[in-house]
Protein backbone atom coordinates (compact mmCIF):
# COMPACT_ATOMS: atom_id res chain seq x y z
CA UNK A 1 0.00 0.00 0.00
CA UNK A 2 1.52 3.37 -1.28
CA UNK A 3 1.36 6.62 0.96
CA UNK A 4 1.96 9.76 -0.58
CA UNK A 5 1.40 13.17 0.18
CA UNK A 6 -1.50 14.98 -1.47
CA UNK A 7 -1.96 18.48 -2.60
CA UNK A 8 -5.19 20.07 -1.80
CA UNK A 9 -6.17 23.55 -1.69
CA UNK A 10 -2.33 24.48 -0.88
CA UNK A 11 -2.50 22.04 1.68
CA UNK A 12 -0.09 19.19 1.95
CA UNK A 13 -1.95 15.96 3.40
CA UNK A 14 1.11 13.44 4.40
CA UNK A 15 0.29 9.99 4.69
CA UNK A 16 -3.30 9.45 2.88
CA UNK A 17 -3.67 6.40 1.24
CA UNK A 18 -3.54 6.57 -2.47
CA UNK A 19 -5.00 2.70 -2.87
CA UNK A 20 -7.78 3.00 -0.23
CA UNK A 21 -8.89 6.70 -2.14
CA UNK A 22 -8.94 4.77 -5.64
CA UNK A 23 -10.40 1.75 -3.76
CA UNK A 24 -13.69 3.10 -3.28
CA UNK A 25 -13.66 3.87 0.11
CA UNK A 26 -16.52 5.42 1.13
CA UNK A 27 -14.76 8.00 3.76
CA UNK A 28 -11.78 8.01 2.74
CA UNK A 29 -12.67 11.93 1.30
CA UNK A 30 -14.29 12.43 4.59
CA UNK A 31 -10.62 10.97 5.71
CA UNK A 32 -9.24 13.46 3.40
CA UNK A 33 -10.99 16.56 4.41
CA UNK A 34 -10.77 15.63 8.42
CA UNK A 35 -7.21 15.85 8.17
CA UNK A 36 -7.09 19.25 5.85
CA UNK A 37 -8.98 21.01 8.54
CA UNK A 38 -6.80 19.55 11.13
CA UNK A 39 -3.79 20.72 9.46
CA UNK A 40 -5.15 24.20 9.12
CA UNK A 41 -6.00 24.34 12.28
CA UNK A 42 -2.59 23.50 13.42
CA UNK A 43 -1.19 25.83 11.62
CA UNK A 44 -3.23 28.74 12.25
CA UNK A 45 -3.00 28.09 15.90
CA UNK A 46 0.77 28.04 15.60
CA UNK A 47 0.73 31.40 14.23
CA UNK A 48 -1.49 32.88 16.33
CA UNK A 49 -1.76 31.28 19.66
CA UNK A 50 -4.44 33.41 20.13
CA UNK A 51 -7.73 32.19 20.63
CA UNK A 52 -9.51 29.60 23.49
CA UNK A 53 -12.68 28.05 23.36
CA UNK A 54 -14.82 27.25 26.48
CA UNK A 55 -17.78 25.23 26.83
CA UNK A 56 -20.32 28.15 27.46
CA UNK A 57 -21.09 31.55 27.72
CA UNK A 58 -20.45 31.23 31.33
CA UNK A 59 -16.87 29.30 31.49
CA UNK A 60 -15.54 32.01 29.71
CA UNK A 61 -16.88 34.45 31.78
CA UNK A 62 -15.07 32.85 34.67
CA UNK A 63 -12.37 32.17 33.46
CA UNK A 64 -11.18 35.78 32.94
CA UNK A 65 -12.67 37.00 36.18
CA UNK A 66 -10.39 34.37 37.55
CA UNK A 67 -7.54 36.01 35.72
CA UNK A 68 -8.19 39.45 36.52
CA UNK A 69 -8.01 37.75 40.13
CA UNK A 70 -5.04 36.14 39.43
CA UNK A 71 -3.51 39.55 37.70
CA UNK A 72 -4.63 42.06 41.06
CA UNK A 73 -2.77 39.36 43.05
CA UNK A 74 0.58 39.22 41.51
CA UNK A 75 0.58 41.60 39.14
CA UNK A 76 0.33 39.14 35.93
CA UNK A 77 -0.80 36.08 34.71
CA UNK A 78 0.91 33.54 32.36
CA UNK A 79 -0.15 31.50 29.83
CA UNK A 80 0.01 28.71 32.07
CA UNK A 81 -2.73 29.79 34.38
CA UNK A 82 -4.96 30.32 31.91
CA UNK A 83 -4.27 26.95 30.09
CA UNK A 84 -4.99 25.38 33.84
CA UNK A 85 -8.26 27.18 33.54
CA UNK A 86 -9.31 26.43 30.50
CA UNK A 87 -8.37 22.59 31.06
CA UNK A 88 -5.75 22.85 28.69
CA UNK A 89 -2.01 20.81 29.14
CA UNK A 90 0.58 23.69 29.51
CA UNK A 91 4.42 23.78 29.41
CA UNK A 92 7.05 24.80 30.50
CA UNK A 93 7.47 27.69 28.82
CA UNK A 94 3.83 28.72 29.19
CA UNK A 95 5.35 29.96 32.55
CA UNK A 96 7.08 32.82 31.01
CA UNK A 97 4.53 34.55 28.98
CA UNK A 98 1.69 36.14 29.97
CA UNK A 99 -0.45 39.78 30.54
CA UNK A 100 -0.40 42.51 33.17
CA UNK A 101 -3.83 43.56 32.01
CA UNK A 102 -6.63 42.64 30.40
CA UNK A 103 -7.34 45.16 28.43
CA UNK A 104 -8.80 44.42 25.21
CA UNK A 105 -9.99 41.09 25.71
CA UNK A 106 -13.48 39.58 24.27
CA UNK A 107 -15.63 36.51 24.29
CA UNK A 108 -17.13 35.63 20.91
CA UNK A 109 -19.86 33.62 19.99
CA UNK A 110 -18.34 30.61 17.59
CA UNK A 111 -20.06 27.93 16.06
CA UNK A 112 -19.13 25.20 19.28
CA UNK A 113 -19.11 27.52 22.07
CA UNK A 114 -17.38 30.56 22.47
CA UNK A 115 -14.01 31.61 22.22
CA UNK A 116 -11.59 34.05 24.20
CA UNK A 117 -9.84 36.12 22.51
CA UNK A 118 -7.15 37.34 24.68
CA UNK A 119 -4.02 39.82 23.64
CA UNK A 120 -0.68 38.33 22.17
CA UNK A 121 0.73 37.11 25.66
CA UNK A 122 4.49 39.11 26.81
CA UNK A 123 7.79 37.71 27.80
CA UNK A 124 7.64 38.29 31.83
CA UNK A 125 10.64 39.04 33.46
Amino acid sequence: MKKSNIILGGLVVIGVSIWSYHRGRANAIEELCEAMVTEMTTRVASKKKRPEYCLSRQDAEKTLSAMQDIIDSYGFATVADFKDLTGVQSTITDNRYGWTDLEGTTIKNILHGYRIDLPFSKYLK
